[in-house]
């Protein structure tokens, strides 16, 4: 009896393991014409399922691991230019006559005036970016239980049909994650994942966030090093 009984069950076994994203995605698209289209009745049939993005937890973590890594070179940077100022811009500065230094005065107005609100960037972003953001980052890149997470986009083409019996086909979208939550949408908008886990939820808003910081910190230094330049320039030509 106990055979037989394994033998009726390991067909079901099976079935159950070849589930694909594909075919969930299809028994899912069913329920969502019929909530979401007037007419559920003119929906033909789906025509392809393509997976066009992948998010997965190890992918996340190693453009995370880039963000800080970029962090700290942009931060490098940044001292460098202020030793640069403070071992040999300012030393010139100080050997020059009044008269010699008169000449660079408005290159170094110029220069101060972009630091005092540099000073203020670094006191509000900077540093908070540093001692919250990065610390929370490298707790969640840490984490051995979200290895195996992936959320999927797939590019969904059915085919509707017309009143006059002609058909044309038309896109939607559905996100697919390890879990087999299903989110279909009629446009693409990555920026929108609805991640369900919560700390790569965290990990993908701190990650995207960083980006966009970094870009305005980058920026910052170096036209912090351009206005440097310039009145290390007009140091030389009176030297």
């Amino acid at each position: 009896m106990k055979k037989q009984f394994l033998l009726i069950l390991l067909p079901i076994v099976l079935l159950s393991c070849n589930n694909t994203n594909e075919d969930k995605i299809k028994e899912g698209f069913n329920s969502y014409v019929n909530k979401n289209f007037d007419n559920p009745d003119k929906i033909e049939s789906i025509v392809d399922i393509t997976c066009i993005d992948t998010l997965s937890w190890k992918n996340l973590a190693k453009c995370s691991r880039l963000v800080i890594n970029d962090f700290y070179l942009i931060d490098s940077l940044n001292s460098i230019v202020n030793n640069i100022f403070k071992n040999e811009v300012y030393k010139d500065l100080a050997s020059l006559s009044q008269k010699k230094r008169n000449t660079t005065f408005a290159d170094f107005i110029e220069y101060y005036d972009f630091c005092d609100g540099y000073d203020r960037f670094c006191l509000n972003k900077v540093i908070p970016f540093h001692e919250n953001t990065i610390t929370d980052m490298e707790k969640l890149i840490k984490l051995k239980d979200n290895s195996n997470i992936n959320y999927l986009l797939y590019k969904i083409k059915y085919r509707i049909k017309r009143d006059n019996n002609t058909k044309y086909l038309k896109t939607c979208y559905c996100y697919v994650d390890s879990n087999s939550y299903l989110e279909f949408r009629n446009t693409e908008i990555l920026e929108e994942m609805p991640i369900t886990d919560k700390n790569f939820r965290s990990l993908y808003k701190y990650t995207r966030e960083g980006i966009s910081f970094e870009k305005q910190y980058r920026a910052m230094v170096y036209l912090k090093q351009e206005k440097l330049d310039k009145l290390r320039s007009s140091i030389f030509l009176v030297k």
